[in-house]
């Protein structure tokens, strides 16, 4: 499938329950680009001393992304691919894209090699409660703010908007550090 013409765009995808990775392997085959966000999730220990148990997961169970053109592509060849439950669709049976721009920051989100996201991977950087930090990604791309919390996977950022101090949460991979 050719990625290149201007109508080409990515759409959502629905599954079956537990059936995202069976999509991915059937729209993969039929010549479709998809992509499947996935994410590092942690447990916690049930008792003192075991430790934390780490597996990959779908960051949005049962939804996934597939590239097409509507206008050039075979699309309602989708709904055969097995684990596909619907695509997302306008009333009049239109499909309907993702704005652009928000699955390509989803992607940049991962780590690199593997492109799971993991909050507490090395691709991350260290926020610190103080210092100053640009937003990457996002609405708030381009603005500064001095970090008031960082915790785990949250981190507030005091923005300067429309001349008072609001604070925003991001996650660290939104962030870089102002030098």
């Amino acid at each position: 499938m050719p990625c290149g013409s201007n109508s080409t765009r990515w759409h959502v995808v629905h599954t079956n329950t537990r059936a995202e990775y069976r999509a991915l392997i059937d729209l993969a085959g039929m010549g479709f680009r998809a992509y499947l966000p996935m994410h590092m999730h942690y447990s916690r220990p049930k008792k003192a001393g075991e430790p934390t148990r780490a597996e990959v997961l779908p960051l949005f169970p049962r939804y996934m992304f597939v590239m097409f053109d509507p206008l050039r592509d075979q699309w309602r060849r989708i709904f055969s691919a097995r684990g596909v439950a619907f695509l997302f669709t306008s009333m009049g049976e239109k499909p309907v894209p993702v704005p652009r721009g928000v699955v390509e920051r989803i992607q940049a989100q991962g780590r690199a090699g593997d492109g799971v996201i993991d909050e507490r991977a090395e691709a991350f950087p260290t926020v610190e409660a103080g210092e100053t930090y640009r937003v990457v990604g996002g609405p708030f791309a381009g603005f500064e703010g001095l970090c008031a919390l960082s915790e785990g996977r949250r981190v507030k950022l005091l923005l300067d908007m429309l001349g008072s101090k609001r604070e925003v949460e991001f996650t660290r991979g939104e962030l870089e550090k102002v030098t």
